[in-house]
């Protein structure tokens, strides 16, 4: 049976016809819906007033809202809810129980899995993958084959910052640009990421945290508030960066000049040789994190 749209009757007919009763429960399905053709609809799916495209697989218990526009090839697992105004485009897989919240936009050939939360207003450019509970907050953007871990938070709805994207659009909180990694149970506030970053597992970054391109940050390091890390740096696991610091490939430089350390692209042998000191001066700057 080739058909573009689906209305509920001609859904129904369509069950019948090729033997998908079982997965289809259209008592749920909204007779102003449309619906591509349908390789499976599972039991207990309620889809409001949306358009979904052809060999759609819909888990069971998913509800689908208003105005939703679904793309071809797209996979929803059991218990997702999607809200009203999404658009989900092509070849896109959602695990059991992701939440996609108000407005957001998913491109194509992303991987989001299981018990993810997208806020509203997300942007997730192509090729993205999202790992296991991670939560990505409103507002945020995302850009081409970012890979980011699991238990993930990205983002904060009560620190919304603007940050102006490549070809002109703008972007009103976090924004991670094209193929960077987020290890996981990262934390990731208020920051803006710039292209192929790496960023480590156990890392938090702040509000008004600025990374630029080619950057990697190890696993545990963290800057709380008003940090810059220039391009090309790597910064050495654990490292604790106070605020208002400026971390370049050359030096690291405090308001108040108390810390200078050679870098040379490189922090991880001149940490290894002046860890000590350098933990002490942190400790003084930052107590406060500490302390937490």
């Amino acid at each position: 049976m080739s058909v573009q749209e689906m209305s509920i009757e001609t859904l129904q007919e369509f069950a019948k016809d090729n033997s998908v009763t079982d997965h289809v429960v259209p008592s749920q399905i909204s007779d102003k819906a449309k619906i591509g053709k349908c390789y499976s609809i599972g039991k207990g799916v309620g889809i409001d007033n949306a358009s979904i495209g052809e060999h759609a697989v819909i888990g069971d218990h998913v509800k689908i809202g208003s105005h939703v526009c679904i793309g071809d090839h797209v996979t929803l697992g059991s218990g997702c809810v999607i809200a009203e105004g999404v658009h989900i485009r092509d070849n896109v897989t959602l695990g059991a129980n992701v939440w996609v919240n108000k407005h957001a936009d998913v491109s194509k050939d992303v991987n989001i899995l299981e018990g993810c939360t997208i806020g509203e207003y997300v942007q997730i450019q192509e090729a993205v993958h999202v790992g296991v509970d991670t939560i990505i907050d409103k507002h945020t953007y995302i850009g081409k084959n970012v890979f980011v871990g699991d238990e993930c938070r990205i983002g904060d709805s009560l620190l919304l910052s603007t940050h102006v994207l490549p070809g002109g659009g703008v972007a009103y909180g976090t924004i991670i640009m094209d193929d960077s990694t987020i290890g996981d149970y990262a934390v990731i506030r208020n920051a803006s990421i710039d292209k192929k970053v790496a960023i480590g597992r156990d890392v938090y970054l702040g509000n008004n945290v600025t990374v630029h391109d080619n950057t990697t940050l190890k696993d545990g390091v963290s800057a709380e508030y008003d940090v810059l890390i220039e391009a090309n740096t790597t910064v050495a696991e654990n490292v604790i960066i106070p605020d208002g610091i400026i971390v370049t490939y050359s030096y690291i430089h405090t308001l108040e000049d108390e810390l200078g350390m050679v870098n040379k692209g490189n922090l991880d042998n001149h940490m290894l040789r002046k860890q000590n000191i350098i933990m002490r001066a942190f400790k003084k700057l930052v107590g406060w994190v500490w302390r937490k």
